[in-house]
């Protein structure tokens, strides 16, 4: 609860996260040297439960499109709950003989969205994603944090987070905003330059 646990994959094949947990309170983090940040070293990719597969978090970015549910061979990733522990068990039944050139399908979830992405502007004028966070509105979410929420892992450079009762988030599932509504944000890492 609370804490970010490393997971190294005992196979060499690829897993599904969806037969390894569909919690709504169960995030899983990923580093994507492929989603270059505001510095180009890679940066982390979030991912979250939304009732039929997993939504990447800033997503459709770096290695990733908007959903993934798969974890490629040899690749190891993050765990973490803001709820009760739970137990994760890595068997013969999460492998999957899929992988991520395979199309995705579309989903749908509950409620609506919201990303917020940070961009880094470089001399050129162009427009490189940083990092994102993603609100998730439905009436049925609590408005306070719990287990459905997700701690932010944050990347070497810039970082947007969600700041919530003191915790920084990367998810935040609550209900419909009502009028005066506030969402707060938290940015850190960044350095002179433009920003979008």
């Amino acid at each position: 609860t609370g804490k970010l646990a490393h997971v190294t994959k005992p196979f060499a094949s690829p897993i599904d996260w969806g037969q390894l947990s569909r919690s709504w309170n169960v995030f899983y983090y990923v580093f994507d040297p492929n989603r270059g940040g505001g510095y180009g070293y890679g940066a982390f990719q979030s991912l979250a439960w939304n009732g039929n597969g997993y939504d990447v978090v800033p997503g459709n970015s770096g290695s990733y499109a908007a959903v993934n549910n798969i974890i490629e061979s040899g690749q190891a990733f993050f765990v973490s709950t803001l709820g009760a522990d739970t137990l994760l068990a890595l068997n013969e039944s999460v492998k999957s003989a899929s992988n991520n050139v395979l199309p995705f399908v579309p989903v749908t979830a509950p409620g609506a969205k919201l990303h917020t992405n940070l961009y880094v502007v470089d001399a050129a004028g162009n427009a490189v994603l940083a990092d994102g966070v993603l609100h998730h509105f439905d009436a049925g979410f609590s408005n306070d944090l719990d287990g459905m929420d997700a701690a932010k892992m944050f990347n070497a450079g810039e970082n947007i987070s969600i700041n919530k009762q003191g915790r920084l988030l990367a998810v935040e599932r609550k209900q419909m905003p009502a009028k005066d509504d506030t969402l707060f944000f938290a940015l850190s890492g960044t350095a002179p330059g433009k920003y979008r």
